[in-house]
């Protein structure tokens, strides 16, 4: 029997409710990219995509959060001068 027909048919037919949230832009962004991670991760494991020293990984992840931080402190900067 399949599981949603299970659920249906149950003579308990207790429904469990959960809030959802609506997928911002910026989680929507992180959502593809660890997706794209995943997919590269599986390449690089069937040794058709070369991995890269983690020592690059961290100096590109490094020099993003300095990017991010730096644009932060320009629009506050921004919102100052208003």
């Amino acid at each position: 029997m399949e599981p949603l027909k299970e659920i249906l048919d149950s003579k308990e037919n207790k429904a469990a409710f959960v809030k959802a949230r609506p997928i911002i832009e910026d989680n929507a962004m992180l959502i593809d990219d660890i997706k794209e991670a995943i997919a590269e991760l599986k390449l690089v494991r069937q040794s058709k995509l070369q991995a890269r020293p983690a020592r690059d990984l961290i100096s590109e992840l490094f020099s993003f959060h300095q990017l991010k931080e730096l644009l932060n402190l320009r629009r506050n900067i921004g919102v100052l001068l208003k």
